[in-house]
């Protein structure tokens, strides 16, 4: 087992102020239609965030009257389109851009994953990774306010999945989550070890600024995984360069009640595997959000 980091005295304290904040600012979100493709009614949808960043998205709903709704994270790479297969039969998604990708490129805010992932880290409230946790919590609410009372929950992998791991615990209308090869798990393993992706970028600043790892204390999704009550499908890899396998375990391990798909490698994942996590994680949102829970605890092997 890969047991989380400690958990600081006011972690939960740090993040339930940070939701708070949103709760207080209602999002007003712009939607411009872009035409019908395959099976769903697409649109441009927009808002500001309260600090100016701009965030940019899908909107994508059913011709019928939607069975439940999902966010779509997305991984270090951003995204120039939305994906309607990793939306259930019925459902409607949306699928923001974490601030500085695509849709939402502004000046200002790096649109690569190395910068990305260290801009604004001195401070733990000036690092960007909580722009995309706080733009995560509004794609919430956009969904909330224009369909009011469906179940909604949330996908998303690698970048996607640590930003999820990191805003669910404090979003109380996630009913369902389905995390793949999740990132940001435990970063003190991270910053002691080499990868592919983002997290070489912090493990080499971290070389030059020591105490950029009490920042990283507030931004751990293994720590944050702790705290969410959500039927959880989380997807970890035994091997993977870009993303340390021993950090996505930490974050399987650590969420409560955990519905743990294994996977063989991550980035790539071998395609017959990719293939049987969309299947897994399709009746699995589909299955909860359509209110079949499913008692027991502790976690599970799929």
């Amino acid at each position: 087992m890969q047991l989380p980091p400690p958990e600081l005295p006011d972690f939960v304290a740090f993040w339930q102020t940070a939701r708070a904040a949103v709760e207080r600012i209602p999002t007003a979100a712009d939607l411009v239609p872009e035409g019908i493709r395959a099976g769903r009614r697409w649109s441009h949808i927009r808002w500001t965030q309260p600090n100016g960043i701009r965030i940019g998205g899908w909107l994508l709903e059913p011709l019928t009257a939607p069975t439940c709704g999902i966010v779509v994270g997305h991984g270090y790479g951003g995204r120039d389109n939305a994906d309607s297969h990793l939306l259930p039969p019925g459902a409607v998604g949306i699928f923001p851009c974490m601030p500085g990708f695509h849709r939402s490129a502004q000046p200002g805010i790096p649109d690569d994953a190395a910068r990305h992932v260290v801009h604004g880290i001195a401070n733990r409230d000036t690092y960007l990774i909580r722009d995309c946790v706080e733009a995560t919590w509004r794609a919430f609410e956009v969904l909330a306010q224009r369909f009011p009372g469906l179940r909604l929950g949330y996908q998303g992998t690698s970048f996607g999945g640590g930003v999820g791991a990191l805003a669910l615990p404090w979003e109380h209308r996630c009913l369902a989550a389905a995390l793949e090869v999740p990132t940001f798990g435990n970063h003190p393993l991270r910053l002691r070890t080499p990868c592919t992706g983002s997290g070489e970028a912090v493990r080499l600043y971290h070389r030059q600024h020591p105490e950029v790892a009490e920042v990283l204390a507030y931004y751990d999704a293994a720590i944050a995984a702790k705290h969410i009550r959500c039927p959880t499908l989380v997807a970890p890899a035994e091997f993977d360069p870009a993303v340390p396998a021993r950090g996505q375990w930490s974050v399987a391990e650590a969420l409560p009640g955990a519905v743990i798909h294994r996977l063989s490698a991550g980035h790539p994942t071998p395609d017959g595997e990719a293939a049987e996590w969309q299947q897994a994680m399709l009746a699995f949102l589909s299955k909860h959000l359509a209110g079949r829970q499913s008692a027991g605890s502790g976690a599970e092997l799929t």
